[in-house]
């Protein structure tokens, strides 16, 4: 049996798994950054078009973006802009100057 890069015997199974979890960290990985985009887009659509359920979207694709971010990609500066821009669209749909004009 081939030995791994640790020393340990490497199975078919043990590489297939292994490939597996790649995969899936990949994908996870790939669902982040176009969460954080749409956050960033369906708030300043709700600001523009004066849409409260683009608000909520707004605020939903953040938490996506937070709960598919990893560690390593923590970046306190989109972090801060993302999430305070979909909570700032929804607090100004509700409590804002224009609030009776949202739909």
């Amino acid at each position: 049996m081939p030995r791994g890069q640790q020393g340990r015997v490497v199975s078919p199974d043990n590489v297939h798994s292994s490939a597996v979890w790649h995969k899936q960290e990949e994908s996870v990985d790939a669902l982040s950054m176009p969460m954080s985009l749409l956050a960033m887009l369906f708030s300043m659509l709700s600001i523009f078009l004066k849409y409260r359920f683009l608000s909520w979207q707004a605020v939903v694709c953040a938490v996506a973006h937070l709960s598919t971010m990893k560690m390593k990609d923590y970046d306190l500066k989109q972090l801060l802009s993302t999430c305070g821009i979909a909570l700032l669209s929804l607090v100004m749909a509700y409590v804002g100057p224009s609030a009776a004009h949202f739909r």
